[in-house]
């Protein structure tokens, strides 16, 4: 069975096809990267059908080396927000804290978590606890289109984000999104040094360009866009900026 094998069956709508052809590819491919699209294609076929007994299969492989443990985390913490399992997701996404510690990764977790109260009030405790915690180890990294949509200030506290600072201030090419994982929709934000031609695409694990945000001119500054996937399946995706010769690539997880 090949990746493309389930990608086919899975357009036709044969689901328990489009499973078995992931699941093998999964568990006999020596390729990671391929082994990686069927985790994905997984998940998809998990949100579409509506079938939670394939989370057990990805739960398998959460114990696996390298990139593949932890996209098999990722996905497993969105999917488990997704359908309410809000203890397990918070177990998992200490569970990556943990192991990388001080890192990009645990900032993702930590976001995930202060970000709960979006899928149900009852875990509004649990996302100011969180937040917190991620303002006082990132709270500087952070941009402020990322607070304004998490509700919280520099000090850490709930409230309106501070006025965006200008890009001059930071002097480099920054890019970030928030929620992650989302459904449907989440807020990309990005800082240009300079005034410049800019191309945002996303991507999804196969590389095929799934949108283009922006294609032209634009100043130096913040800039921020919403990016709604409504219309895509669940899954593993990249957004990209180029800008000035430099890439800056990211991934996010949309969970339905």
């Amino acid at each position: 069975m090949k990746i493309e094998d389930g990608i086919a069956a899975f357009l036709r709508g044969k689901y328990s096809e489009s499973k078995d052809a992931y699941s093998q590819v999964l568990q006999k491919s020596s390729d990671v990267q391929h082994r990686i699209r069927a985790m994905v294609g997984l998940l998809e076929v998990s949100r579409t059908a509506k079938d939670e007994s394939i989370i057990p299969l990805v739960e398998s492989y959460i114990n696996a080396e390298g990139e593949l443990g932890l996209v098999t985390s990722e996905v497993l913490m969105g999917m488990y927000a997704a359908i309410g399992r809000f203890s397990d997701c918070e177990n998992m996404a200490l569970s990556i804290a943990q192991k990388y510690p001080n890192s990009e990764n645990e900032k993702n977790a930590l976001l995930c978590l202060a970000s709960l109260k979006w899928f149900d009030e009852s875990q509004k405790e649990t996302s100011e606890k969180y937040s917190a915690e991620l303002m006082s180890k990132y709270g500087s990294t952070i941009d402020d289109a990322t607070l304004a949509v998490l509700g919280v200030n520099r000090s850490g506290s709930e409230g309106s984000a501070i006025t965006a600072a200008v890009a001059s201030e930071h002097g480099q090419l920054e890019i970030t999104n928030f929620p992650n994982p989302f459904n449907p929709s989440t807020t990309i934000s990005f800082v240009l040094p300079e005034e410049g031609p800019v191309t945002l695409r996303v991507y999804d694990m196969l590389g095929r360009v799934v949108a283009e945000l922006f294609n032209k001119t634009m100043t130096a500054g913040r800039h921020q866009t919403t990016f709604d996937a409504s219309k895509l399946p669940s899954g593993v995706y990249f957004y990209k900026l180029d800008f000035g010769g430099k890439s800056i690539s990211k991934k996010f997880v949309l969970t339905k």
